[in-house]
């Protein structure tokens, strides 16, 4: 009876080894095996890096497009400098509602619908607003044309800022995502650094509108192809590692898990309060300094050298110790 005892004892110690060995395999689509899993990265992961890259830089060129020249664009549309703040105000406000249904969007559709919609929207509304600068439009219809293309190109920004991550996890090794992830998100703001240069160099009075609006048009367009036609799948033929094969939780799973991580408020809190002061900063600057007796062009350097300070700071902060510790992953949460 002993030796009954101690076999069957051995199969359920076999049994259970074999269920917790099972759990461990990379969950792929399809009836395939641990064997059958080849990870591997594609060179083309880099151009469709570059590809986000473009339409994040291309977006918040349209976002600030009017902030640095406040006063032309009032005196254009014949608006107040409250109204002028709307047409970058539209683009927080959209993002509100529509960041979690972009990243819904990404996590349900994939990358691809994403990006050839985000980079459609962003041409689409480049050329309603170069619309409302056509002579030929009435003064009193230029401001609603123009901001309503305004928020179009408003509509794009979170499909685009939320793509990063997701394109870091599907495409990249994992010694690769964080500096994908990096090059991603810094896209962003150079587009603002970009549009703070381009903007006042150009337009030296209200006749000089088409001109610029058309320049903003081009960036678009290339975008466009570039999605549409570079960017040919979601994912890899094959996942360049075990997690991005493994089968992911989801949405909704994962909005009950960070809700209940603290750690995950605090820096929503931090960043949050950060980038809405240099949303502001971004959006008044020009209202606050050109009463004071500065022009546009002294104006646009002084944001042009917070950029690049912004840049340096966070290296800086990257690189400390206790910044590294402050980036350890979260080991606790409001219920554990």
């Amino acid at each position: 009876m002993d030796g009954v005892t101690s076999n069957a004892e051995e199969t359920k110690g076999i049994n259970e080894r074999d269920v917790m060995l099972a759990a461990e395999v990379p969950k792929v689509e399809g009836p395939v095996t641990a064997c059958d899993v080849e990870y591997r990265v594609y060179s083309s992961r880099w151009f469709i890096l570059f590809v986000f890259c473009f339409l994040n830089l291309s977006n918040a060129m349209m976002w600030l497009t009017f902030a640095p020249i406040s006063d032309y664009t009032a005196e254009f549309y014949n608006v107040t400098f409250d109204q002028v703040n709307w047409l970058s105000l539209v683009f927080m406000i959209v993002s509100i509602p529509l960041g979690v249904a972009a990243t819904w969007l990404l996590d349900t559709l994939g990358l691809r619908p994403g990006v050839i919609l985000a980079a459609w929207l962003n041409l689409v509304g480049a050329i309603v607003r170069l619309i409302s600068a056509i002579p030929v439009i009435p003064e009193s219809a230029r401001f609603p044309v123009a901001i309503t293309g305004q928020t179009l190109t408003a509509l794009a920004q979170p499909f685009i800022l939320e793509a990063p991550a997701k394109l870091a996890q599907l495409w990249f090794a994992e010694n690769q995502r964080a500096t994908a992830n990096m090059i991603g998100s810094m896209s962003n703001p150079i587009g603002l650094l970009l549009a703070n240069v381009i903007s006042p160099a150009i337009v030296k009075s209200k006749a000089d509108f088409l001109k610029v609006l058309g320049v903003y048009c081009a960036p678009a367009g290339v975008g466009v192809l570039l999605a549409t036609f570079g960017v040919c799948s979601s994912v890899p033929p094959s996942p360049p590692t075990a997690s991005a094969a493994a089968t992911s939780e989801t949405f909704w799973q994962g909005i009950k898990k960070i809700v209940k991580n603290l750690q995950y408020w605090i820096l929503f809190t931090i960043f949050g309060v950060g980038l809405g002061l240099f949303n502001t900063l971004a959006t008044i600057l020009e209202q606050v300094l050109c009463p004071r007796g500065y022009d546009n062009v002294s104006i646009a350097d002084v944001l042009t050298c917070i950029i690049p300070a912004y840049f340096l700071i966070s290296l800086v902060c990257l690189l400390t110790p206790a910044a590294q510790l402050w980036l350890r992953p979260p080991t606790w949460s409001f219920h554990r």
